[in-house]
């Protein structure tokens, strides 16, 4: 059958009532088109009523690490929060429904976010901004973390609780609450909830508790090491939840320097329990959050922005095992050995904390009274001899008035404590241990690096296993600045070490010298290298003596009766 042309065909798929189809199409797009704007335009003129009155209602600003925050006012309270968090989200919702009556949406609310942040970074002024504790002036200010937003206030006349302090506290979503201060408590009490052996001990872990409340660094790091059962979990409980209270108890250990300083950002106290050792990354990281503040790296997701971290804060680590901290660490170290307990001297889980909890606010306030003490006899302590951590001495030095021990007591526990961290320094470091050989019999020696590396592969009693680990230099390069860690307590055993040396020929050399031959005295230094390391000397028919010079001018063996190695 064929078509006609000329007639009309029906087209299909067509309501051939509707010969207006594709009109109607377009007229429906234009209306969606001019809605959506319309929405737009509105989402827009509701996130700029919502920006003007966050501004007239708030301060905005950045601090020194560039990260825009928020001071704003919430029943009379003074609150600083970060401007890119959930909080000042929920804060804009509520400001936003107070001021219009409607529910702002996600468009207005994050439009409104993103011009908030734009401000701070590029209008608002620089401000320090502190967690737990901050220091104006002469005078320190603690965050109690409590929902009345009390603060602290330490002078060197006391203490006293406040509201609204001078200065910019923020919050960490795990920062705890501290307990309302009591006055008239001593910090003899706490000595009960501590497993500590000796009285210098306490001294020392107190003196340390105590200097964690300076605002301005540099601090000591506590380090606590024992077997289980020798309480070192209870005891980081007991410090912290004086100091700086968490809700995030039993932190993990960081697998990155980026994570490790997020931690110290968001926290006061750095607290690793139950460490099974401290890497050298880590241990170069913490070494610079506990005295130096810095810490960059790079930003996620770019290739070359930086984020640089500006934090100072006490430190504490635990370890069933000897951390064995590097050379750089054990100079910033206050360092605890716990010994086991005795089943006599243990309490149930239960009734220890309920006596503590009992304690703890007369026990915070006696450590708020040594603080106070510190600000105030900090110029009467100015003439003592500093070591490393001569901030920590002099602050630690201060407090001790306010303390049941004087200044003098102090200084001698600590000088007992870097002599232990010393000896301990010196009987693991292998490095520590051919030095000190090498220099037995010589009272100078001026080699190059090269040569001091030489002698250091010859020693036949090293073993595979010593040469394989960290704490041996594996290139010439890398001698220098193994021998820079060790200086200290090499220089403590009268070895000394001048590593830019010029000879005449004006060559680059290393100059050992030993000042304990110089002096008439044999170099103690030799007596402290590792059991291990003797054993291996021993075994391996070394030329070192089985007999070496005693301090005191005798001659002692290092081997008992039966061959072994003496304690």
């Amino acid at each position: 059958m064929k078509i006609n042309p000329f007639l009309k065909q029906e087209e299909p798929n067509k309501d051939p009532l509707n010969t207006n189809y594709s009109d109607v199409q377009e007229s429906n797009s234009v209306k969606t088109s001019e809605k959506k704007s319309a929405k737009a335009k509105d989402d827009i003129s509701k996130a700029e009523s919502l920006i003007k009155k966050a501004l007239e209602n708030g301060e905005f600003f950045r601090d020194e690490m560039n990260r825009p925050f928020a001071t704003i006012d919430i029943n009379g309270k003074k609150r600083t929060i970060k401007v890119n968090s959930g909080d000042f989200r929920a804060y804009l919702r509520r400001l936003n429904s107070q001021v219009t009556q409607y529910i702002a949406n996600r468009t207005t609310i994050e439009t409104a976010v993103e011009h908030l942040i734009s401000f701070c970074l590029y209008d608002g002024e620089i401000k320090p901004v502190f967690i737990r504790i901050a220091g104006l002036e002469n005078d320190i200010y603690v965050d109690i973390g409590d929902q009345s937003y009390q603060t602290i206030k330490i002078s060197d006349n006391g203490w006293s609780v406040i509201s609204n302090p001078p200065v910019k506290f923020v919050r960490s979503q795990s920062q705890g609450e501290l307990p309302i201060p009591v006055k008239g408590g001593s910090v003899l009490a706490l000595r009960r909830f501590l497993p500590l052996m000796h009285d210098e001990d306490f001294i020392m872990v107190t003196s340390w508790l105590v200097s964690s409340f300076s605002p301005r660094g540099p601090y000591a790091m506590l380090i606590l090491d024992g077997a289980q059962g020798s309480g070192k979990s209870t005891m980081v409980r007991v410090l912290r939840s004086l100091i700086d209270p968490s809700k995030a108890s039993n932190r993990l250990i960081p697998a990155t320097g980026r994570d490790l300083a997020i931690n110290a950002i968001n926290t006061w106290v750095l607290e690793y329990d139950n460490m099974g050792g401290c890497p050298r990354w880590m241990s170069d990281i913490l070494c610079s959050i506990a005295t130096e503040g810095t810490y960059a790296t790079r930003m996620l997701y770019t290739d070359d922005d930086e984020m640089v971290f500006r934090v100072m804060r006490p430190v504490m680590l635990s370890s069933v095992d000897d951390l064995k901290p590097e050379s750089d660490m054990a100079q910033r170290a206050v360092a605890i050995h716990l010994q086991h307990m005795k089943p006599t001297e243990r309490m149930p889980e239960e009734l220890f904390w309920e006596e503590f909890n009992q304690l703890k606010p007369t026990l915070f306030g006696a450590v708020l009274d040594a603080v106070a003490a510190a600000l105030n006899n900090k110029k009467s302590v100015e003439n003592i001899e500093y070591p490393r951590m001569a901030d920590f001495t002099r602050f630690s030095a201060a407090a001790a008035s306010g303390l049941p021990w004087k200044a003098e007591d102090f200084l001698a526990a600590y000088a007992g404590n870097i002599n232990s961290i010393g000896n301990a320094q010196l009987e693991g470091d292998p490095v520590v241990a051919v030095i000190a050989f090498m220099m037995k019999e010589d009272r100078e020696l001026i080699l190059s690096a090269t040569e001091v590396f030489n002698f250091m592969e010859a020693q036949q009693w090293i073993s595979e296993k010593i040469r394989k680990s960290d704490a041996w230099p594996k290139t010439v390069n890398s001698l220098k600045s193994r021998l820079t860690r060790v200086s200290t307590f090499l220089a403590a055993q009268g070895i000394e070490m001048n590593l830019n040396y010029r000879d005449r020929n004006s060559s680059r050399k290393y100059r050992f010298t030993n000042r304990n031959l110089i002096q008439g005295k044999a170099p103690s230094a030799v007596k402290l290298v590792t059991t291990e390391i003797l054993n291996q000397l021993k075994s391996s028919q070394s030329e070192l003596s089985e007999s070496i010079e005693d301090p005191d001018g005798g001659y002692e063996s290092i081997f008992d009766e039966n061959g072994s190695v003496k304690d």
